[in-house]
Order: C-alpha cells, then structure tokens, then sequence
C-alpha cells in the first residue's frame, strides 16, 4: 500500500455528467463529504471553460450575470452550496443558465432543496448522493500508509467511507496502536465535535432535537417503539443530517459509534435536563412494549437507580416475576450491584426469584431472613417457595395466612400488586395453590394435593394467559393420579402436556426434567427400566434446574434403583457425588437422608465397595413418619431388604397412606404386610389389584418373597419377562435395536409417530428412520405387519 495526500475522483464527476442528457450533476450531501474539493479536482482536471460560484458569496448573483455573455454548451459551471442562494433570486438566475445549455454542477447540502428545481431535470440529471461520495474501501487501501497498525478494513467499519471520518482516522492513526484507541481518539477530537455541533445540533427544530437524544442514547434504536408517523420524521431527519452518518437497516436506527458517543455528550452538555427526560421517555417506550430489560437499562445508565427500581414494582413485585423466564430475569438483574439488592424490596424480590431459579436455594433463603416480615405478602409466598423447594412443609401459621388470604377474612398486607376489593389476582392465588399442592404432594397428601390442584385450575381459568401454568398443573395432575395408581389416566395427562410442552416451552429446562421424571417414573412402576444413558442425562438436568425437594427426591430413588438393576453401582457413586456437590451451594433439608438412605440400598447388594459409599452413611432417622412420603417409602424398602421391617411401622405407614388416598404407598404397605404375616390370601389379593393397575415394579422388588415361578407367570402375563427379568435372549431377538424396541412397543400401542416421538424425546423424522430399519429388517411394509412379526417371534422362557 502507497500513501497518498489526495484521492483523485474527477472522473466520477465527468462520468456523471455524461450520463445526464442535460448535462446536469447534483452533488447533494451534508458538510465533510468533500463535494467542493471534487468539484475543484474536475476545473483542474478540464480543458475547456469553466467557473467556480460558491452561493455562500453574497456576490455570487452578480458573479453569474458576469459569465453569462462567455457561457457556451462547452463550458462547465459549478454552483457550489446553491441551496443556500434565496428562492426568490435563484429561479430567475437558474432560468438564465438553463437557457445556455451548459454543463451543470450543482452542490448542496441536503434534499429539502429539491423542490425548487423543475421536475424534467430531476429526471434528467445525474444525483451523487453520500453513498456514490464516500470513499470505497480501495480508496481507503490507497491513502494508508503500508506501516499503519490499523488496516484499512478496520478504518472503513468505523467510517463507512465518510470523507471526513477517513482523513481524520488515518491522520490520527501513527498514534494509535489499536482499533480501540483510534475510536477513542475519534471521539474526544475536538475539530470533530466543532463538526457536529455546528452542522447538526445548530437549528434543528424542538422535536428534532429530541430524536437525536433518542438515536444517540440507543446504539440500535428499534423502530418497533414508534408509530409510523414517527417513523417517518426519524428516517427524514437520518437521511437529512446523518447522510452516510447511520447503518441502514428495516428494523432500527443505528448511528456510527464514532458520531453517536460524541453527540451524546454534547446533547448532555447543552441540555442535561432534556437529555434526563429523554432517557425516561425511551424508557417509557419499552414499558409499554414489556421489555423491562432495555427499560431498566436506561434508567441505570443514567444515573436514576430509584426510576429503575420504580419500574420493577410497576411490574407487580415477586409474583409476577415468577412469570417469567429465567434468563430475562438474569438480565434484569445484571443492571444492579449487590447493594442494591439489600437496599431495595423490589431487587431483593427479583435477586429471590432468579436464585430459586437457578436452584441457589440457600441464597433465596439468606434474602428471606434478611426482608421477611409478617405483613408481606411478597415474602409470605417468597419463604413459601423456599420451604418448597428445602423439602420443609409449611408451619400452620403459614397454612392458615395463605388459607384466609382466600377466604373473607381482612387481611393487612403491604405492596402494590396485592388483593383488592376483588380478592386476590387470579395469578397470585394460582400461585399459593401452587405451592400448597406441591407441598402436600411432598407429605404423601393425595387427597389434599387434588383439592388445591383444583383450585389453581379455577384461578388460572380466569387469566389469559396461563399456559406455561397449566401445563405444569397437567404434570402435577399425572403425578397424582400415578399415587392413585392410575396409569390410564396419568398416560394420557402426560401425553398431553407433552404436546404443549414440545410446542410452546421445548427450552424451558424446569418444565422438561418435571415433565420426564413423572414419565420415567411411571414407566417404572408399569415395569419398565429406563436406560443408565436416560438417567444419568435426568439426574445431571435436575441438578441443573429449579427442582423442589419431591422431584429430586422422585429422580434420585428412580437413579439409584436404575444403577443397581444393571449391577452398576458406580454410576450411582457418581450421581451421589453431583448431589453432594449441588448440596454445597443448594442446600436440601432432607438431602443427607434422601443420599444416607439410596448409599444404604445399595450396600445391600454391593457390600464390597462399601467404601465408595460410607461417605453418605448416618444413622437413620428415629421418626421417619415426619418426613415426606418418598423418605418414608425409602425407609420401608430398607428395612423390609434387611428383615428388620415391623408390622407396627408398616401399620403405621398404611393407616397414614390410607388416610391421605395415597394408593401407591398404601399398596406397598400391603403389600409387605402381607409377606410379613405368610397371609397368602391377602397377598394373592393385593396382587391382583397390582395387576389390575399395571404397576408390576410393586410386585418385582418383592421378588425375593415371591416365588419365582409366580413372578415370571405375572411378568409374562404383562409382557414384562424381558425387560425386567431379561432372559438370555435368541438370535432373533437381537434383531432390533433398543431404540427401535422401544418404538415397535409403542406402535403396538397404537400411539402415532407425533406421540412416539413425544413419549421417546426424539423427533419425527428419527422415527420415521428406525420405522423403516425395522420394515427393512423384519421383510414387512406396515406397521400392523411389523408388530404381527414380532408378537410371533417373542422369546419364551
């Protein structure tokens, strides 16, 4: 690369000329665009006759009267700055040089003029707007010096070719060593600033004015934010002052940085009221749009921490931030340091909302402690949650304020967003049903748990939108009619938020690992083992995610359960180990027991590396009545392993079961009851109702107390032998891949290639590929053959 003072462009100018058929050229851009300096480049550059008239001379009328007499077609006259000549002497000296039919260069500043020119030379001549006047990248190339640290490519991003810009960029480039010190030399350049204040600020109207506070407090002004009539005065006002200054784009302003960040400090400078009342108009716009984000951004950035924390109690507090997901929380809460979270509510509320998001129980737990009081209704439903998700069940007094706050009772609360004559929200009281249905799922309350699932079906029936809401209330719904061991009924439930699920929330993480461990579960009772792959993806979301203490619980029991059925026990080492570490910085109130009780059940079968799990080792509770229902479970199970089972503690556990409706542990209890007392008239009862329900797990895990032949005649009876049992299996068995099994198990179901998909987290297209493998493998074109084939071919014992 050479270095050159000055980039010769006369031809662009001559090319312009000849393409007009009146030999007219209009040169119309704001101040730095270098229209004078081309125009002098062609005079010198031409052999015939020519005149320069600036219109900024106060002779200039009396300059063109002189040349008039020596004007020929040849000759070629520039009418430098001609807008700004008086409209009432240029029609009568424009009709005189028209009439001489010479060539015409006519320089202005902007388009407004254009109306005082005829219409046929607006056809006919040859327009060199800011974009045929910038300089292109090799007239860049041309004009550097070949040992600039700063390359030309860098120099035309941050100018995008404006002639002033350029030469300023490269006569400060010896001096800057990066791209990052040139903008910043750019910037602070006081000819610069002179510029800008001269040629834009300087007589701009009110409300343009306001604009350029707008477009230089926003470096991607979204248009979205604008009527279309403000639309168009922007877009007038860019191409009117910010000629070949701006980024075009369909869908926001954006000014060159090196324009914008020097504006906005005059702007700030000349007016710092307006400039104050502008950030909070801009603010306002993004309100009204719901995108609180921006809004408190621009509060923040200047300087009105009160204004921002203002704009979050206006979205209603905690409860309506529940609403929404977490990374546009995260967001929002980037914008305050931690002492503003203890300094106002309304952060704090945010700060609580993102931490038992992200599962960082124990800090929504330190906010709790240090912002709770009595009369907040925010941190009444705030400690709620937290208690939730710690596995601890709700103190009376917190039962009853969430019970009257329903009810007709007045109660006194403090917040904006709170009941009024009406009652509550429908949101808020969707919301404490919520968490009342969760928790009584925890303690094993069936029945409970329906009454409050109810009631937060009828508050979200009277909001808008509700689905994410509902399709949480589908899994719950499915949870609880598997404690009621109603397979029927949950299936179809989780079908059907599957589908909602797939369709409107497929990156809500929460709402997948909730949805997927009800589903792992359930086909775990009905006999179906999942994958170590499956599980170990399960357990690594659900330390990954919001889980309540219930739904770590459910996954880690099924992990655990999973690892040792395959003779895995390392791959339960391991889960216990992310659970341990996920303890450190989410603490669990029962997650000592939930591990002591899982590293228990697996040293039954795996003493010899007890070892690997005496870490997780304590003595077991005395009481375990008074834990959630899965502790207790776990407990039963232990015991019954180890011989050490009573009838008086399983009495204790039907008669508690019994009473909440809970089916599934009341069955289990039976269950046991019966082996303990050899009655095999009850156990042969409860049997039956086991294989009414489908739920065979009940049945496998007490395998060791049944008969064998007994075991495998129910197993086989249910299509169970070889998933569970998994007898040595023929050649002819091994035809299919386990994906492909599992798919032709649920073609055999009838279910749809949508459904499948659904059921299996795979897409369509997958199986629709295993689907025509198995065709391919079984010699078969349908579906209804596919399945004939393999019902003949079963392995038998």
């Amino acid at each position: 690369m050479s270095q050159n003072s000055v980039i010769l462009r006369a031809k662009l100018l001559e090319d312009a000329l000849l393409k007009s058929s009146e030999n007219t050229a209009l040169l119309v851009a704001p101040v730095g665009f270098g229209k004078t300096t081309l125009i002098l480049q062609h005079q010198d550059n031409s052999s015939s006759l020519s005149y320069y008239i600036n219109g900024a001379d106060e002779q200039w009328q009396r300059q063109v009267e002189s040349i008039l007499e020596e004007v020929t077609p040849d000759t070629t006259v520039y009418l430098d700055d001609w807008d700004l000549v008086e409209s009432a002497h240029w029609q009568e000296v424009f009709v005189l040089l028209i009439s001489k039919s010479c060539r015409l260069v006519l320089a202005g500043r902007g388009i407004n003029s254009f109306n005082r020119l005829p219409a046929h030379l607006l056809q006919t001549c040859t327009l060199l707007g800011s974009e045929k006047l910038a300089l292109s990248y090799s007239d860049i190339v041309s004009i550097t010096s070949s040992d600039s640290l700063i390359p030309p490519s860098q120099i035309f991003s941050m100018t995008l070719g404006h002639p002033f810009l350029v030469n300023l960029a490269i006569s400060l480039s010896p001096s800057s060593c990066s791209i990052a010190e040139l903008h910043q030399h750019l910037v602070l350049h006081p000819i610069l600033g002179q510029l800008l204040l001269q040629e834009i600020l300087e007589g701009l109207s009110e409300q343009d004015s306001s604009n350029v506070r707008l477009l230089c407090i926003n470096s991607q002004l979204p248009k979205r934010l604008f009527i279309e009539p403000e639309q168009l005065l922007i877009s007038e006002l860019l191409e009117r002052s910010f000629s070949g200054l701006h980024v075009k784009s369909e869908t926001e302003w954006t000014l060159l940085p090196v324009v914008r960040e020097p504006l906005q400090k005059l702007c700030l400078r000349e007016d710092t009221t307006a400039s104050l009342l502008a950030y909070q108009a801009l603010a306002k716009r993004y309100t009204s749009q719901g995108d609180i984000v921006n809004a408190i951004g621009l509060m923040m950035a200047c300087g009105e921490v009160k204004l921002a924390v203002s704009l979050l109690r206006q979205q209603g507090g905690l409860l309506q931030w529940i609403r929404h997901g977490l990374g546009n929380l995260e967001l929002i809460l980037q914008q305050f340091s931690t002492q503003e979270w203890f300094a106002f509510d309304e952060v704090a509320w945010l700060a609580c909302i993102v931490s038992l998001k992200r599962g960082e129980v124990d800090k929504a737990r330190k906010l709790i402690n240090r912002h709770y009081h009595q009369d907040s209704f925010d941190w009444s439903v705030a400690d709620a949650f937290v208690c939730l998700y710690e596995g601890l069940n709700l103190s009376q007094n917190q039962r009853e304020f969430f019970i009257r706050l329903q009810g007709d009772s007045p109660v006194i609360l403090k917040g904006e967003h709170l009941p009024n004559h009406d009652g509550l929200s429908a949101f808020a009281g969707a919301l404490i049903n919520n968490i009342l249905l969760l928790i009584a799922i925890q303690q094993g309350g069936v029945e409970e748990a329906e009454q409050y699932l109810l009631a937060t079906r009828a508050y979200y029936q009277k909001e808008l939108d509700a689905d994410y809401g509902e399709a949480f209330l589908d899994i719950h719904q499915s949870h609880i009619s598997m404690l009621k061991m109603d397979a029927e009924s949950s299936s179809r439930y989780l079908t059907r938020v599957s589908s909602r699920v797939q369709r409107l929330f497929s990156q809500d993480k929460s709402i997948r690992v909730a949805m997927f461990a009800v589903k792992r579960e359930l086909a775990f009772y009905k006999g179906l083992i999942p994958s170590l792959t499956v599980m170990d993806k399960l357990v690594r979301e659900v330390n990954h995610s919001e889980a309540w203490f219930d739904l770590y619980a459910a996954v880690y029991a099924l992990a655990a359960k999973t690892a040792l059925h395959h003779n895995k026990p390392e791959s339960l080492v391991q889960w216990l180990r992310l659970a341990g570490e996920h303890s450190q910085k989410h603490r669990l109130a029962h997650l000592d027991i939930l591990l002591n009780y899982l590293a228990r059940l697996a040293l039954v079968s795996q003493s010899q590396i007890e070892d690997k799990f005496a870490a997780y080792i304590s003595p077991l509770p005395k009481q375990p009545s008074s834990l959630p229902w899965r502790l207790q479970q776990l407990h039963l199970e232990l015991e019954m392993l180890l011989g050490s089972l009573s009838n008086k503690r399983l009495e204790q556990a039907l008669l508690f079961s019994e009473s909440q409706k809970h089916t599934l542990l009341a069955c289990q209890c039976r269950l046991m009851l019966a082996i303990n007392r050899d009655d095999e008239t009850k156990l042969s009862q409860e049997i039956a109702i086991v294989e009414d329900s489908g739920f065979l797990q009940l049945i496998w895990q007490l395998r060791s107390w049944i008969s064998k032949d007994r075991v495998t005649e129910i197993l086989n009876r249910h299509n169970r032998t070889r998933l569970i049992l998994e007898p040595k299996k023929e050649e002819g068995s091994r035809l299919l891949s386990i994906k492909e099994s599992a798919i032709m198990a649920l073609v055999s179901q009838q279910r749809r290639n949508k459904e499948i998909a659904i059921e299996l987290d795979i897409s369509e297209q997958t199986v629709k590929f295993h689907l025509k493998n198995v065709y391919r493998k079984l010699g078969v074109k349908s579906r209804k053959l596919a399945v004939a084939v393999l019902a003949e071919n079963l392995p038998e014992e």
